[in-house]
């Protein structure tokens, strides 16, 4: 489904909300605001939502978390502490799903954080390029591997943008 013009804007004020409650540590609001953003606006809702967190990131990430050629690097801009605690998150959110019901992978293995920095910088990279054919090959990377896959690489990139973002400060 594409998003229209009006939906592009709705989804880009729930993903600041998302980021703005990251940063202030209030995952739970977050979740709840990202279940609320793909129940209304589906797969190109939360695609949207992380273009614009991969904007804000490519757009304000510090020089200390860059290589020389100006990408952001997700090794450097997460502490391994962020890096676990996303991947907890989503650990903790697919308990919560599967006690509601909801069907989700059975005892799914989490993959290290590391383990899709390289993807994630590939992803980056394109937006930071305006490259629609980047961002679509480096997320068609985790359409091959496990759900999880794709749920952490998301929880991730929210995690370092809401590092980076004008937005998180006060």
């Amino acid at each position: 489904m594409e998003l229209t013009t009006d939906d592009q804007r709705a989804v880009r004020a729930l993903a600041a909300a998302m980021l703005r409650s990251t940063a202030e540590g209030d995952h739970r609001t977050a979740s709840r605001i990202g279940g609320g953003l793909v129940a209304r606006f589906g797969a190109g809702g939360i695609a949207d939502a992380m273009t614009f967190w991969a904007e804000e990131i490519a757009d304000h990430a510090p020089a200390t978390v860059r290589d020389v050629f100006g990408k952001p690097q997700p090794d450097k801009a997460l502490s391994p502490a962020a890096a676990a605690a996303a991947v907890e998150r989503v650990r903790r959110g697919y308990g919560e799903s599967a006690a509601l019901g909801v069907p989700v992978p059975a005892n799914p293995e989490m993959p290290a954080p590391a383990s899709l920095y390289g993807t994630l910088a590939r992803y980056l990279n394109a937006v930071q390029r305006h490259d629609r054919d980047g961002k679509t090959a480096a997320i068609r990377e985790l359409e091959d591997a496990p759900q999880v896959g794709f749920d952490v690489l998301r929880e991730l990139l929210l995690a370092m943008a809401s590092e980076c973002s004008p937005l998180t400060r006060s």
